[in-house]
């Protein structure tokens, strides 16, 4: 609660006279400068309860497991990597496009890999593929081999 309010006042008032009046003011309302400043905390906790719920919803559909994809977070029943969809999406394909690329994966999970990667960043280097250094294979050469 304290992060999104600091995000939103973080302009106009001191963090610590906030948090101050939040741990003693009312549950939904909070007054700053003697009365003078009313915070309505009802929208930051409605978007807060809703990001944690999208956030428990994610981790219901991750697993990670070291016998799945060396234990890379992955959807359930499935190899697909949460990370990679959320790097996808961020680079702008549309949900469609995913769900007809990746037709085990459902609308929910495209929605909400990027909640999982937000929440849970890889961490570490990036793995060296074992293809890294090596040129590209045509495929004239492979049907010459």
């Amino acid at each position: 609660m304290s992060l999104t309010l600091e995000r939103r006042l973080a302009d106009r008032f001191v963090p610590d006279e906030v948090f101050a009046a939040l741990a003693t003011g009312p549950r939904n309302t909070t007054l700053l400068k003697g009365g003078f400043v009313k915070i309505d905390l009802q929208a930051p906790r409605r978007e807060l309860a809703t990001k944690l719920r999208e956030l428990r919803r994610a981790r219901a559909l991750v697993v990670s497991d070291p016998d799945i994809m060396g234990g890379d977070p992955v959807f359930k029943g499935t190899r697909v990597p949460v990370h990679v969809i959320a790097d996808i999406r961020a680079q702008g394909e549309t949900d469609q496009d995913l769900l007809e690329s990746y037709p085990r994966l459902t609308a929910e999970m495209v929605r909400l890999a990027p909640v999982y990667a937000a929440a849970y960043p890889l961490r570490g280097r990036p793995r060296k593929q074992p293809w890294h250094d090596r040129p590209p294979i045509s495929r004239t050469a492979v049907g010459r081999a």
